[in-house]
């Protein structure tokens, strides 16, 4: 039987929603040999490395499904050959804190304050800014994007996706979409105890975001982190070398 090889890359700034519509998709998408989906096997259906594209176990979805390939690249720096994509848009105040709070959960000894945070969170996959520009100027191509606002994902979340399907031309039905958007439940998969942190107010929040210039950046900040991630990576190798 054909497998459909179509490669759509579900780009997102972090914290946007991008893990929340995976687990959606691969619900709907997943062939009848996966029994769930969570998080031990969310990054087989929908992967999250190009790599791991090549040996692809298509038996996980559904054959006339696309690859759905997370990235939180921005499009200048994808650098990955597709005709159609989705991005998922969440307002900058709401996903800078939710990052945040992912954050100092994840690496609790990284930075002392938002303030901090807020003039390096760019290290991993640019600025905000340089996401939503290069969304902009790929619009302009022949590609096939579909944005996704995630506050309408939240709010109308059958309408959303059943849209974006539609706009991709890509195969679904309306029954097994809402059951996939039901066992993608915020509190069912609250239960997997995974990426879903608790939000606090943060201190002086609106004037720190006033302040705040996406090409304003601490060097003294940023070379603390520098060393942080040589050091981690030389604890780790150190730790793998013993086994």
């Amino acid at each position: 039987m054909k497998h459909s090889n179509n490669l759509i890359p579900l780009i997102s700034f972090p914290r946007s929603g991008n893990t929340w519509l995976r687990f959606i998709l691969a619900n709907l998408f997943k062939s009848d040999i996966v029994k769930q989906v969570d998080y031990s096997n969310l990054n087989l259906i929908m992967p999250t490395e190009r790599e791991r594209i090549k040996d692809f176990d298509y038996t996980l979805k559904l054959d006339s499904a696309p690859i759905i390939l997370k990235e939180h690249y921005n499009y200048y720096n994808l650098n990955l050959d597709f005709e159609k994509s989705i991005y998922i848009k969440r307002n900058f105040k709401d996903v800078i804190q939710s990052y945040w709070f992912f954050t100092i959960n994840k690496e609790p000894l990284l930075f002392d304050n938002f303030e901090e945070f807020i003039k390096t969170y760019w290290r991993y996959c640019g600025t905000y800014n340089q996401h939503i520009e290069s969304l902009d100027d790929i619009k302009k191509s022949n590609k096939k994007i579909f944005v996704i606002d995630y506050e309408d994902l939240y709010e109308n979340t059958f309408f959303t996706i059943s849209s974006c399907l539609q706009y991709l031309e890509i195969d679904y039905s309306d029954q097994k979409l809402k059951e996939a958007i039901k066992l993608s439940d915020y509190n069912r998969l609250k239960k997997f105890q995974q990426n879903i942190f608790e939000k606090k107010e943060i201190k002086n929040l609106e004037k720190i975001l006033s302040n705040h210039d996406d090409k304003s950046v601490n060097k003294i900040i940023y070379n603390r982190l520098f060393n942080y991630y040589i050091s981690s990576r030389f604890k780790f190798r150190k730790i793998k070398n013993r086994f």
